[in-house]
């Protein structure tokens, strides 16, 4: 065969620097964020701090305080109107507008509503500072390592979307499925390619990170020791093979069905109680229980208000001395490295400020959505996905993924990531629409109350709903539950 020269077209997907660093913030939590200021306060002369207060803290899950009284008010708003910012994440031609307005508006500062007084001065900021210095976020870890991975542009983007769904015990909360259908943009995304690209995930440490059920996250630690010794082995063999019965506490049935001696199954046991159950959560050293929030919601006469946590992170600006520099006699290569200097503080200040108003639309969008929650808690959540708040603000849905990963609010009821918010839909005979968080606190209820003597069985909880109209599934109820952390009712009476 003669070489030869041939004109094909085709399409690249190609990642800009500065989209790169658009999508990089915005998917940050308020203390990587952080890190990513000091870094770039360090590396660029043409930006410096502006003095503020430090960061407020605020402590995670259910509220201690609960929230006053009912207004019957469906009005929220958001403290930055300024919330014509386009999907910034969705294509290149958003950013062409952008990096006009970067080259050609004057410097840029934070622009942000300041926290009220009161709620300001409700946080504990010395505790707060007395355990920064050991923080390490479980994100931060894994997107170092997968950096260095053996992995294509275009499988680092599927490895992305994978990370942003993993939670804090390190478990993957979302299906193939789904992650197939939120990387529809991509084109040509498949099970496999996701699985394939899960794999390397979950060969990162700590061990059995990225598991999808309790049951792979074992065998991830197992596989991941590369032993032979027979007691690993056999700890393999019944996590692999016999799961249910150990679930059960079945002993007898484990060594029935894989031949154990009683010692082979003692060493086994062994084994797998020092495996760890959530990988994620051990190695996640940010102050216990506690959180920045990036956002604050209050109620006002007006009704619930959404506002932007100004001490949440550093506040910039572009340096005055920057005229200097751009107008100083120096050499060819000086001058280039300045004007690029400046043009990337422009843009890292325009980045931010797209970041805030972003989350800002996405949070006050989604309380719209859940003020049932701020008036009544978690009975009254209902359903919602990250389809219908992106569809309300004309968003992608990557957009809105990356706007709520790590990212938290503080109202009344306490701190939550804004992912809690979202919730798969049930339906009732009557017709009413409810979400899995609100079945959850009903299930949560009905288990605090049963008998120490007569733990309430799945199916009775199933029945329960049942009952009242709703149709829920024994294996729901069972996947429910164990989603909470909670035992079976067979084991709810005592441990061995």
């Amino acid at each position: 065969m003669k070489p030869s020269t041939n004109l094909r077209l085709g399409h690249k997907l190609k990642l800009t620097p500065r989209l790169q660093q658009a999508i990089t913030l915005l998917q940050l939590s308020s203390m990587d964020l952080e890190t990513e200021i000091r870094n770039t306060l360090e590396n660029n002369p043409f930006l410096e701090e502006q003095e503020g207060p430090a960061p407020g803290i605020a402590e995670t899950g259910e509220g201690t305080t609960e929230s006053g009284p009912d207004t019957g008010s469906d009005h929220f708003d958001q403290t930055d109107p300024t919330a014509n910012d386009t999907d910034y994440l969705a294509g290149s031609r958003d950013y062409a507008s952008v990096d006009a307005a970067v080259r050609d508006d004057p410097p840029v500062s934070r622009d942000t509503t300041p926290m009220t007084p009161s709620v300001r001065d409700s946080y504990d900021i010395s505790a707060f500072l007395d355990n920064l210095s050991g923080y390490r976020s479980l994100a931060e870890h894994l997107r170092e390592q997968i950096r260095i991975a053996p992995l294509t542009e275009r499988q680092f983007l599927v490895a992305d979307a994978i990370l942003e769904n993993i939670n804090a015990d390190g478990y993957l909360e979302t299906s193939v499925g789904e992650l197939v259908e939120f990387l529809a943009d991509l084109g040509g995304v498949d099970d496999d390619e996701i699985e394939r690209v899960l794999a390397v995930v979950q060969s990162l440490d700590p061990p059995g990170i990225g598991a999808r059920d309790l049951r792979e996250c074992l065998l991830l630690q197992l596989v991941q020791m590369e032993s032979s010794h027979e007691s690993v082995n056999h700890a393999e063999a019944i996590v692999r093979e016999r799961f249910d019965a150990l679930s059960r506490r079945d002993f007898t049935a484990i060594r029935r069905t894989l031949d154990l001696g009683e010692d082979d199954l003692v060493d086994a046991l062994n084994v797998i109680r020092h495996l760890d159950p959530k990988p994620g959560a051990q190695l996640d050293r940010s102050p216990a229980g506690y959180v920045v929030p990036d956002l604050v919601v209050t109620r006002s006469r007006d009704g619930w208000q959404v506002q932007l946590n100004e001490d949440a992170q550093s506040k910039l600006t572009i340096s005055p001395s920057s005229k200097t520099y751009l107008a100083a006699d120096s050499n060819r290569e000086d001058k280039i490295y300045f004007r690029q200097r400046y043009q990337e503080a422009k843009w890292f200040l325009q980045s931010l400020k797209q970041r805030n108003n972003t989350i800002l639309r996405v949070a006050t969008e989604i309380m719209r959505h859940q003020q049932g929650f701020l008036d009544h808690g978690e009975r009254a959540m209902k359903p919602l996905t990250l389809r219908q708040v992106a569809e309300a603000l004309e968003l992608h849905e990557s957009t809105v993924s990356r706007a709520t990963s790590n990212k938290y609010i503080l109202s009344p009821r306490g701190a939550h990531e804004l992912k809690y918010f979202f919730s798969s839909q049930l339906s009732s005979d009557k017709g009413d629409a409810l979400s899995a968080t609100a079945i959850q606190a009903q299930i949560r209820t009905l288990i605090a109350e049963e008998p120490d003597d007569k733990p309430i069985s799945d199916q009775k909880i199933a029945d329960h709903f049942k009952s009242k109209g709703i149709s829920v599934a024994r294996r729901t109820v069972a996947k429910y539950r164990e989603q909470m952390h909670i035992p079976p009712s067979s084991q709810r009476k005592g441990f061995l």
